[in-house]
């Protein structure tokens, strides 16, 4: 099992989410609805305070079983909230993807996005021993596509039929990184 870690650089913070993260995750949540809700269908004017409870209580309980490693995306001083998740999905050395959701304004803007992506990354790469990331975003993504490409992944293809959003599937932008494409 991997031991529960967090990580920072001089411009976030990523750490599990706790149980007392759940009121400023939905606050971070709700103020992304016309950004983040754009793209994934949980993001909702009805997104609840317990919804995020559940979340988090699922997150913990993946990261217990080795299934999938959620990141709350803070501050520099690990107080404020910014992003309600970056997570690491693995699956035969390969993870599905690593993202911000729910993200607040703050973590949208001075690369707070970008730099978490790399903390996760780093974190699946040294961690978990993973040998590749995917990143797989909807094709007219491009907040989600311009994390990628600052991050330093290699676009691959456009794959028809990759995501399923509200119910229909639709062509996504495929990107990797190895451990070699991270600085450091």
């Amino acid at each position: 099992m991997i031991a529960r870690t967090t990580l920072a650089d001089s411009r976030t913070v990523i750490r599990p989410l706790r149980a007392e993260d759940a009121a400023a995750c939905h606050a971070a949540v709700r103020e992304s609805l016309e950004t983040v809700g754009r793209w994934m269908p949980w993001c909702h004017s009805a997104y609840s305070l317990r919804d995020s409870q559940q979340w988090i209580a699922t997150c913990q309980d993946q990261w217990v079983e080795g299934q999938a490693y959620e990141f709350g995306i803070f501050d520099p001083e690990g107080a404020e909230v910014w992003a309600a998740s970056g997570s690491i999905s693995s699956t035969g050395g390969t993870t599905s993807a690593t993202s911000a959701s729910g993200c607040g304004r703050a973590a949208c803007a001075n690369g707070v996005a970008i730099a978490a992506a790399r903390l996760a990354a780093g974190f699946a790469f040294r961690e978990l021993g993973l040998t590749r990331i995917e990143i797989v975003a909807l094709v007219d993504n491009v907040a989600s596509r311009r994390v990628a490409e600052k991050l330093g992944a290699t676009f691959e293809c456009e794959a028809r039929n990759r995501l399923v959003h509200n119910g229909v599937p639709f062509a996504a932008a495929v990107y990797s990184l190895v451990p070699g494409d991270l600085p450091g």
